[in-house]
């Protein structure tokens, strides 16, 4: 574990080497956030609350949908950057393979890497996601209905994201480790638009509500998947392989 707190640390600080670039990506998912929640507020929230008898598990339904994309387009956004990034230019400078000559073994470069993607991904999709809820809150809810939360909608945006894109950030690294590192981008790249439309449409349509505990379950059997998907592949995880990877 202390070699694998050690790479976490310097994958960390080569993230943030170009504070530009960490303030570009987090600006592009602010604003896809923003978007989304304005989006959903003046479609759906808005026209809710108008009625004379709002629908409580509408507004809900809604305000859980908003929490959701915006936990999952944050973390999204940011794992999907870093992760490609550190791959490809660590293994074209053959960074890793000369990690792999000293004590480190590879479990600990995929989980060091791992995590310094994932645990700053996840501290911006908290933040954001609490800004998010407080602001469709205040604009749309309050004073008229009140806050509305349930405690599916925490476990979802707070438990369920996460977990899913820690699983996803292990497969990506393992395959591009293992592999080429633009084979783990293009998972990143299409599982994030994919599953949150996926996710999104469901949850419109209340197949299931945003605010249940089928929503949040179905979440955690993605996770569940990605988890399985790294079990089979771990033992293809040696330093042999790595090294002769391009």
């Amino acid at each position: 574990m202390r070699y694998t707190a050690l790479v976490m640390k310097a994958a960390m600080r080569a993230n943030f080497r170009s504070p530009a670039v960490a303030a570009v990506i987090a600006g592009v998912a602010l604003m896809c956030a923003a978007g989304l929640a304005v989006l959903f507020g003046t479609l759906f929230i808005r026209p809710e609350v108008a009625r004379a008898a709002p629908d409580r598990s509408v507004l809900e339904n809604h305000v859980g949908l908003v929490m959701f994309a915006t936990s999952f387009v944050c973390i999204g956004i940011y794992a999907s950057v870093f992760t490609f990034q550190s791959l490809t230019r660590e293994k074209d400078r053959g960074c890793i393979q000369a990690l792999l000559a000293t004590p480190v073994a590879p479990r600990d470069v995929w989980l060091g890497k791992s995590l310094g993607v994932f645990l700053p991904g996840l501290a911006f999709a908290v933040v954001t996601t609490l800004a998010a809820f407080l602001g469709v809150s205040y604009t749309y809810l309050i004073p008229d209905i009140g806050f509305i939360i349930t405690p599916w909608m925490i476990i979802t945006s707070f438990v369920a994201v996460p977990l899913v894109y820690l699983a996803m950030t292990l497969v990506v690294h393992l395959v591009g480790l293992t592999g080429r590192p633009a084979t783990g981008n293009v998972i990143a790249q299409v599982f994030l638009p994919v599953m949150m439309s996926l996710m999104i449409n469901l949850a419109v349509r209340k197949v299931p509500s945003a605010a249940s505990w089928v929503f949040t379950v179905a979440l955690l059997g993605v996770a569940a998947a990605a988890g399985i998907i790294v079990l089979l592949l771990r033992s293809k995880l040696t330093a042999e392989r790595i090294t002769l990877s391009r």
